[in-house]
């Protein structure tokens, strides 16, 4: 622009038309004679032959779909259109590219305005309705659950038309709502501003959830073409009974791979943001979809649009701190709960970071904006938002949010703080609003944390402001102290050795000791219960209760006895609060509280009583005392919980649970302490838990490391016999898949029977002949499906070589009669070829010689003897599979193997002609790989991904 000397005030215009990009600038600038024209050039025919390509702009030729809108726009056949594609491909510099079944324009832009002159209404309509047919196809993938519509593919579930041919035709919208008046209305007639708004409010209108989510990808694409449209939808949306945006702010699913359902609308509204004539719409519905709680861990949220739009020292729009400083003030007066935590994150002092919005990609609104503003007009901005939060009508909730970022803030901010906390406590709040604040203050301003580089005049302030706040009411005054069961040490109470944690918790004890005798004599029964309500550690509430001064036999009995007979209170927090309780008394089963309670009680109130009692010996020996149904409730229903037992009780507790059909309860009482259990009796337990449960699953998961620790004290015993473990291996093959025991009795049974790999075959796969196998190996009887499940695990699991010694090294000869065996029997149940690939999948895993060559010589031998071709598939496939999931620059990754592979092959080829063939085919395969990311990364390059 300074080479060509355009005067200033012309300058922002058109920056914001061309988005700073040179080509459209050259455009707009085409009057200029040094303005140069591309490279490549095209005569009158050549230009008509582009036209449908430089509308699609990208498409697959492999897509029967891709390929009947180019036939139709181009009003040939495809083939022809193919024709023109290869011609176009021989011009310098061309203006297409072709990878593999990849076409795509190479600068739409500048073939669109070069076509343009030649562009009729006719074409313009033409695509526009092939436009509408392809963006309004329904996605098939939201016909599948949600968490598995990324394996749409697998499924089948996936539109006729590919991503690149609706990526091209949007990216056309675009184009021709920012530069369809400039390069046809004049000449045509016509207004493709118009026309793209109609075509995108038919594709929208009426919005429904399956308008929304099949084109969730293509809203930033419309809110650039038309945002009046989309906001003006949006807006009449939100304003009805049910709007089905607000459907989009649900929780995204964890499953790998999925999309979260609302980024595409808050890209467009960001898109939309950067515009001052839209922002206020635009902020407006982004705080109305921040009233909506979305609890997932996407960082794509309607409050982060609506923060990065307006932030103070990073704003993702075009207008300036005037206007952004006005627009706060809208949302404080419409939606002052988004408002205050917008401004109270302008507050929040410590790494920030700055997510860049969705910058639109040829209106040229966010050109040369969206950087780090001015001091002055951050200044400006957090002025105001520190005015909205002085000037807020504040309650307990609000002034508490204020103190929690006090202590980064100006001295003068803070003592500010403080001045309306004071101004609060003269409209005199209740106990309970002032007992939430007290705690926000003493945490965050009185603790070692909170009081760290503060100066003695404002620890002072904050101590004054504590006291203050001290409520009346003892049980709100002393609720910090059973809030939960770690109380963080306030800095006066503190000492100068803070490592001290034996002194700390000594202190803890004592406060809490002083304020329940306090509570108890104050407000008694009523108070206490209150107390272990309002906070999350009711247990400790009760334990400290038993240890109050005058507590006896006696008067426990009589707060138990309340407790089990009021029906009126949460049962979960009292039966906690009397474990608390009870577990408060030096020996309670020692003493005459359980048995005297028992005979005061029916049987149903007296399981409950035990069974809050101690879980350990002493609490059952008592029980053993009691009716034999009561005894059974107990088993039946009780929560091992929080002690340590001796071999004696392990074994005790595991064999009540098991009688009372609750192995996965004995399993979660034990896993913690498996070393002091029998390995005979947990191989018992692990054996019920195959073979059914009255326990729910959600009570008592077994976890996978749980389930590995047992396995691996069971195998280190020597004591549970081997066939024992395999079977139990077997029957938790997807637990202990990957874990760190692994199958490893499994595995030998395996190399030591070959019959046991070709039953997992049999299970897996059916016979080619369709015949029937014997009635032994029936894969029609109950729970076929599991065992099958199970068998695809077992042989995806195998990595052991049969014929392995204990040092790792491999009898060549045992493997060959091993396989031999294996494809003897496979043969007899009609699985000859499946078995041969399962076959090399095993030997794929073969170790290296220990001059680093590999496959390692016993199993080239053993190969070598078969030289199946089913064999070396299932070899390839295994290798390959082996590799995982990859990342980064595959194609340099891929042809490094290969030449590995290749390396391999030569100095196996000689001796073993049969393997240095399957080694070299691996060569190719990994060859053939890294030609076809290196292709993909030039079509990825191509499309700008």
């Amino acid at each position: 622009l300074d080479d060509m000397g355009v005067p200033e005030e012309k300058r922002p215009q058109l920056e914001r038309e061309s988005g700073r990009s040179p080509t459209i600038l050259r455009r707009r600038l085409s009057n200029i004679p040094s303005i140069r024209a591309p490279a490549w050039s095209v005569d009158g025919e050549q230009a008509q032959k582009l036209i449908p390509l430089a509308l699609v702009g990208n498409w697959r030729a492999d897509r029967e779909a891709d390929r009947e809108v180019l036939s139709a726009l181009a009003g040939v056949e495809y083939d022809e259109v193919e024709s023109q594609v290869a011609e176009a491909l021989l011009l310098d510099d061309a203006p297409l590219w072709s990878i593999d079944q990849h076409r795509g324009v190479v600068s739409k832009v500048d073939v669109l305005f070069t076509v343009a002159p030649r562009l009729t209404s006719e074409n313009i309509e033409d695509f526009l309705d092939l436009a509408q047919r392809v963006l309004s196809e329904t996605d098939p993938a939201l016909g599948l659950p949600e968490g598995r519509r990324w394996m749409a593919a697998v499924y089948n579930k996936v539109r006729d038309h590919s991503d690149e041919l609706r990526e091209g035709l949007r990216e056309t919208l675009v184009m021709l709502s920012v530069f369809g008046d400039y390069l046809f209305q004049q000449r045509l007639g016509i207004s493709p501003t118009v026309k793209v708004r109609d075509l995108i409010q038919g594709l929208l209108d009426p919005l429904t959830p399956d308008s929304l989510e099949s084109q969730e990808g293509d809203l930033p694409a419309y809110a650039e073409a038309a945002p009046e449209t989309l906001l003006r939808l949006l807006e009449r949306d939100l304003a009805g009974e049910d709007p089905v945006t607000l459907r989009l702010m649900r929780p995204a699913t964890t499953a790998p791979f999925e999309m979260c359902p609302r980024i595409g609308l808050l890209w467009a509204l960001e898109c939309i943001a950067w515009n001052p004539e839209y922002l206020a719409r635009t902020c407006a519905i982004l705080a109305r979809l921040a009233r909506v709680p979305i609890e997932d861990n996407w960082a794509n949220t309607p409050m982060a649009s609506l923060t990065g739009v307006l932030s103070s020292w990073a704003p993702q729009t075009a207008a300036s701190a005037t206007e952004r400083i006005s627009l706060l003030g809208m949302l404080v007066d419409r939606f002052p709960e988004v408002a205050w935590r917008m401004c109270v994150g302008e507050i929040r002092h410590g790494m920030r970071i700055s997510m860049n919005a969705y910058r639109p990609t040829w209106n040229g609104d966010a050109a040369g904006k969206g950087g780090v503003v001015t001091p002055a007009e951050l200044d400006a901005f957090v002025c105001e938002v520190w005015r909205v939060l002085m000037s807020w009508t504040h309650n307990a909730s609000t002034l508490a949010d204020l103190v929690e970022h006090m202590r980064d803030q100006p001295e003068e901010k803070q003592y500010a703080i403080w001045d309306l906390i004071d101004r609060w406590l003269e409209t005199k709040p209740g106990d309970k609003d002032r007992s939430a604040l007290r705690e926000r203050v003493r945490r965050h301003c009185l603790t070692r944390r909170g009081r760290r580089g503060h100066p003695d005049a404002l620890a002072q302030r904050a101590s004054k402001a504590f006291d203050r706040l001290r409520p009346t009411d003892v049980v709100d005054r002393h609720g910090w102290l059973f809030a939960n069961g770690w109380v963080d040490e306030s800095w006066d109470e503190m000492v100068e050795d803070s490592d001290d944690w034996q002194g700390r918790e000594a202190r803890i004890d004592a406060q809490r000791r002083a304020a329940m005798n306090e509570v108890w004599y104050a407000r008694g029964l009523e108070g206490v219960l209150y107390l272990a309500e309002g906070g999350n550690a009711p247990e400790v509430v009760g334990r400290y209760l038993g240890l109050c001064d005058g507590m006896d036999d006696e008067t426990t009995t009589g707060i138990l006895l309340t407790c089990i007979q009021n029906g009126t209170r949460d049962e979960l927090n009292q039966d906690a609060f009397m474990r608390g309780l009870i577990s408060s008394a030096a020996d309670p089963a020692g003493s005459n509280l359980l048995q005297v309670m028992g005979t005061q009680l029916g049987s149903q109130e007296t399981e409950r009583l035990f069974r809050c009692a101690p879980f350990h010996a002493p609490t059952w020996r008592l029980l053993d005392r009691l009716p034999e149904q009561v005894r059974q409730g107990y088993w039946q229903r009780v929560v091992p919980f929080g002690w340590q037992h001796d071999e004696e009780e392990c074994s005790e507790i595991i064999d009540c649970l098991l009688e009372s059909k609750r192995p996965r309860a004995a399993f979660a009482a034990m896993r913690f302490q498996l070393k002091e259990v029998d390995p005979s009796q947990l191989a018992r337990l692990l054996g019920m838990l195959t073979t059914g449960s009255e326990d729910r699953a959600d009570d008592h998961r077994v976890d996978a490391h749980s389930l590995s620790d047992a396995f691996q004290v069971m195998h280190s015993s020597r004591t549970v016999p081997r066939e024992r473990l395999a079977a139990l291996e077997f029957a938790f093959i997807q637990a202990l898949e990957g874990s760190e025991h692994g199958i490893p009795n499994l595995e030998e049974m395996l190399s030591n029977h070959p019959e046991v790999f070709v039953e997992a075959i049999v299970r897996c796969y059916r016979r080619r002949d369709g015949g029937e196998d014997p009635d032994s190996w029936s894969t029609e009887d109950a729970g076929a499906e599991a065992l099958a499940s199970a068998s695809r695990r077992l042989l995806r699991c195998l990595k052991v070589i049969p014929g392995t010694h204990g040092n790792g090294g491999i009898d060549a000869q045992r493997l060959v009669q091993w396989i031999d065996e294996a494809r003897r029997r496979c043969a007899e149940m009609d699985r000859r070829e499946v078995g041969d690939i399962q076959i090399g999948e095993l030997l794929s895993h073969a170790p290296k010689d220990d001059d680093g060559s590999w496959p390692c010589i016993p199993v080239c031998e053993a190969i070598e003897t078969t030289s199946s071709d089913d064999v070396a598939r299932g070899f390839i496939i295994g290798k390959r599979n082996a590799r995982g999931v990859v990342s980064g620059d595959i194609g340099s990754q891929d042809q490094a193997l290969a030449d590995r592979f290749r390396e391999w092959s030569r100095r196996r080829r000689t001796r073993f002609p049969f393997v240095g063939d399957i080694l070299l085919r691996l060569a190719r395969s990994y060859e053939s790989d890294a030609k076809m990311w290196d292709r993909q990364a030039d079509v990825d390059k191509r499309l700008g991904r």
